[in-house]
């Protein structure tokens, strides 16, 4: 979990479209 959340905060400050960042979290989510 440590690890998915680091790569979370890492994909959320990046520069992206809102809808990459909410598609990235979706699939994070399904997969905890």
């Amino acid at each position: 979990v440590e690890i998915i959340l680091k790569y979370l905060s890492f994909v959320l400050n990046v520069d992206k479209p809102k809808y990459i960042k909410i598609y990235v979290f979706n699939k994070i989510f399904i997969l905890i």
